[in-house]
């Protein structure tokens, strides 16, 4: 048999304090919630010597324009209300 009672109990929470550049290690925060740059979410596809891991990439600004022109990377930039993100 199953009693149940309810019980108020203080849960410990971890939450997000910061956001680092994985590249110049900056202060991704601003305004307190908002992340100033990039987050890359990254797996890698089937056959790759990676396959099945998953990363997750910051990058601020600077760094994120800096690693463009080091790939040599033109991206097309798509407006919001052209159906982009």
């Amino acid at each position: 048999m199953l009693i149940r009672e309810k019980r108020k109990v203080r849960k410990e929470v971890e939450t997000v304090t910061d956001v680092k550049c994985d590249s110049c290690g900056e202060s991704m925060i601003f305004d307190g919630d908002f992340i100033r740059g990039v987050e890359m979410p990254l797996s890698f596809g089937y056959g790759s010597k990676r396959d099945t891991e998953r990363y997750c990439l910051h990058l601020c600004d600077t760094c994120f324009d800096q690693m463009m022109i080091f790939m040599r990377i033109d991206i097309t930039k798509i407006k919001h209300e052209e159906g982009g993100f």
